[in-house]
């Protein structure tokens, strides 16, 4: 992340702490974390995420898990797409099916190359029964 982009916990007089990721139309801006966590091909999830969004660009914010199989070497990536343009807090949510056994998760989110501006909250992934 930039310089510019921080934790915030007051934002328009919400008490809730977000991430703000600010495109810079030139390199990644990212957050990312990576976790141990073992699952079987065929399990559902859905990835959830809560974002507003400022001038956000067409298919150029938003999110990735992937699944990895650390010994195997084989991944799946799951992307999750911000709307574009300008608006409020907004619940964005993408159910799917893994479609390999894997033992650790990364959930990565923010621009690629892009300007804009995202602010996150509550980003997880849930088993989808």
């Amino acid at each position: 992340l930039g310089s510019d982009d921080h934790r915030l916990c007051s934002l328009e007089g919400v008490d809730i702490c977000v991430f703000r990721i600010g495109g810079d139309n030139v390199g990644n801006q990212v957050i990312r974390n990576t976790f141990d966590y073992s699952g079987s091909a065929g399990e559902t999830f859905v990835v959830h995420a809560n974002i507003r969004g400022s001038s956000i660009p067409v298919n150029r914010f938003g999110f990735r898990v992937t699944l990895t199989d650390t010994v195997g070497g084989v991944s799946q990536n799951i992307n999750l797409i911000a709307p574009s343009g300008t608006y409020l807090f907004t619940v964005i949510a993408q159910p799917f099916t893994a479609n390999i056994n894997f033992d650790q998760v990364t959930i990565t989110g923010g621009t690629s190359g892009a300007n804009g501006t995202m602010w996150v909250d509550d980003v997880y992934l849930l088993p989808n029964p």
